[in-house]
Parts: structure tokens; sequence; C-alpha cells
């Protein structure tokens, strides 16, 4: 039996683009490219903007499942990813650090308290708002089949954050974040940096773009705090790059 494919996007501050314009523009660009539209995938794009907020149920934050690999199975899980992540980089180009924005990690937390970030600062310190962002996400899941997901801005920390906690029969065969800001510490919410320090089992690789004018990147990937990620470092109009988490 064919195992259903997935796509999740996972969304940054604000709205939670009601309309899904992200949709119809992946769907587009991918048809340009010569690739199939996205009719036998099922889309799940929550929608998660008002628990960014504040909520007033409390739930228990979803259970770590993954497997945590250990010794000579640990091993051959990363010779395999590092094989998928070569494949990648011939596919997309070099990897792409960045040289790092000075001050970055000190100006975040400042960053934080204005009003646009305000959505990101309580998912990370707020653990009642954490719990039911992660598990409104995994309630919209399918149990099984093969996701990829996309994570914008504040959505690849929920990605990042997420992806440990999947149904075992959720088979991740990619993982794609845009304007992720996992290179500061501050974002590492349940001691990513640690948790994530080898890909996680059910991973099979994880790309991240950046651009240089994008304040929430500090002119950087996410290698330097995930270094198996493969960082692909993009041109993008300040006014686009400038968007909110």
């Amino acid at each position: 039996m064919t195992k259903p494919k997935i796509l999740l996007f996972l969304h940054g501050v604000g709205d939670g683009d009601p309309e899904n314009r992200w949709q119809k523009t992946l769907e587009s660009a991918l048809m340009g490219l010569g690739y199939p539209s996205l009719s036998d995938v099922i889309v799940v794009a929550p929608k998660y903007p008002k628990g960014l907020n504040g909520v007033d149920d409390e739930v228990p934050l979803p259970k770590v499942i993954a497997k945590a690999l250990r010794g000579d199975e640990a091993k051959a899980h990363r010779r395999d990813y590092e094989r998928r992540r070569t494949a990648m980089e011939r596919l997309l180009g070099p990897d792409d650090e960045g040289e790092g924005l000075p001050g970055a990690n000190a100006a975040m937390p400042l960053a934080l308290d204005f009003k646009a970030f305000a959505q990101a600062e309580k998912y990370l310190n707020e653990p009642k708002i954490r719990a039911w962002v992660l598990d409104r996400v995994l309630k919209q899941l399918p149990d099984a089949g093969r996701v990829v997901i996309v994570g914008h801005s504040l959505g690849s920390v929920i990605a990042a954050d997420l992806i440990r906690r999947l149904h075992t029969d959720l088979e991740v065969t990619g993982m794609v974040t845009l304007g992720s800001p996992l290179a500061h510490k501050k974002f590492h919410v349940d001691d990513l940096r640690t948790n994530l320090a080898e890909p996680p089992a059910n991973l099979a690789w994880w790309v991240n773009f950046w651009s240089s004018v994008d304040a929430v990147a500090a002119r950087r990937g996410v290698s330097s705090a995930f270094p198996w990620v493969l960082d692909q470092r993009i041109s993008a109009p300040v006014r686009q790059a400038l968007s909110p988490l």
C-alpha cells in the first residue's frame, strides 16, 4: 500500500496566512519548474495565531517519540544522512553558513520585546502556549505517511521542536526552513542544540534557506547551531526578507 504524501506548512507570527497564499505561490512555482501539482498531496497548514497570543485551555506537552539512536545504529544513520545531504548539496549548490551579524545574539532578546515579535516570545517562554501549538499541529496530521515539513521563521522553530514528537509511522522525507532564527541560542527552546546535536532518526534531510538582508536570520544559517543542516543563501529584496517571524 502506497503511503500518503503529506506537506506540512508551519507559519510564523502574524495572522497565519488565512487564505493560504503560500500554497498557491508554491504550486505555481513547482509547476513552472516542471514538477507536478499538489493535487495528490495532503496539505496540512495549521493556524495558531490566536494561540500564540494566549490560550485558556491547558494541554500536556506532546511527548518525544523519535527513537534516540546509540552506537553503531547512530553512526549508520549519520552516514546515510550525510549521503542524502551531499546529494542535496550537489543539486542546490555548496553550503553557505554566512558570516553572522555582529552582536546579533545580544540584540535578539531586546527584539523579542517589540510587538512584532511578541508571539515568538510567548512560544519560547510560556509552556502552556508552546504545548497548545504543538498539540494543535499534531492533531491535524495523519498518523502515517511520507511528510515534507516547511517552516517559515518562527515556524522553523516549531518544526525543530515538533520533529521528534511525530507519530512513529510518519516518515519525514525532508524539511525546509526559511528565514529561520535558529542560529540564535535564544530560540533553542527545550535545549534544541543538545537534543538535535545529531539528525533525528525519522529525518531524511534538512535544508535551510536564508538571506543576508533578513534581520531574523542575522546574516547566517542554522548550521552554526546544527552543523548537519545544509544552509543555502538566497538573494531576496529587502521588503521580502525583512518579513516578521
